[in-house]
């Protein structure tokens, strides 16, 4: 199990990935709270090496104003320091609430041997996450919800060029307005404090790796450090690290040699 988040040391928020084949979320009937918005964006989609992190995030309009005055935006564009620093306060925040869901390399792989690709597994988790906010945010006095109502706007970064099709899921799904875009974490505050969690939560689970299996580089296949890893491994073991995504073309090309 990947590492955890803390909201002021009273308690842990676990990490646990739900079955690939949960049905899509459903919160009909509720109406808006005006003062609430929420994203989703993920890290490590294109890595050969490593989980694949959600994160769903929710929180005041008053909050994403100040998270916005500190820099909080995609995360690709942030120095790692001020990204650790900027998750710090993220997940501290009274008017933020978020869940994660790390996605294994294995969960990825049985899901497209079932048939679901990447495009649809993340939606279907996105949809999840969602699901499970929602219930934890209508028990929290900070944020004053009911369970007939939800967030005024749903902002989601598209994994999917045509970003209306994949955004119709979400609007299926909650009663509220919903905006998908591609690079949505560069445009909007929400999505991309959802991108620095995902981001701060895949770079602690790398490390992790790191302490059992040795330098893994960033996953990427675009890393040297990456490629040479998988080299090594396949030449010592002639099989493929239990870390790696085996149905991403860079190990069945790893495989051929």
């Amino acid at each position: 199990m990947f590492g955890a988040c803390c909201r002021f040391s009273k308690r842990v928020v676990t990490q646990r990935v739900m079955r690939l084949r949960a049905p899509y979320s459903a919160a009909a009937s509720v109406s808006a709270d005006a003062s609430l918005v929420a994203g989703v964006d993920e890290a490590g989609r294109g890595a050969v090496l490593g989980p694949l992190v959600l994160a769903a995030v929710v929180m005041s309009n008053a909050s994403e104003r100040f998270l916005a005055s500190l820099g909080a935006k995609d995360s690709k564009q942030i120095a790692p320091a001020k990204r650790a620093l900027l998750y710090d306060i993220v997940t501290r925040h009274p008017g933020v609430e978020f869940e994660t869901c790390h996605l294994t390399p294995s969960d990825i792989d049985t899901a497209k041997a079932a048939g679901v690709n990447l495009n649809e597994l993340e939606l279907r988790q996105s949809l999840a996450l969602l699901t499970r906010l929602h219930a934890k945010i209508r028990g929290n006095d900070t944020f004053n919800i009911s369970h007939q109502r939800t967030w005024a706007t749903l902002y989601v970064d598209s994994v999917a060029s045509d970003s209306a099709k994949y955004g119709q899921a979400f609007r299926d799904a909650w009663t509220c307005n919903v905006v998908c875009e591609n690079q949505a974490d560069a445009l909007y505050t929400c999505v991309g404090v959802a991108s620095i969690i995902a981001k701060v939560q895949r770079d602690q689970a790398i490390r992790a790796l790191e302490d059992e299996f040795g330098s893994i580089g960033s996953g990427y296949p675009s890393d040297v450090k990456t490629i040479d890893f998988l080299d090594s491994w396949w030449k010592q073991h002639r099989t493929v690290p239990s870390i790696a995504r085996t149905s991403f073309k860079t190990i069945e090309n790893l495989t051929l040699r």
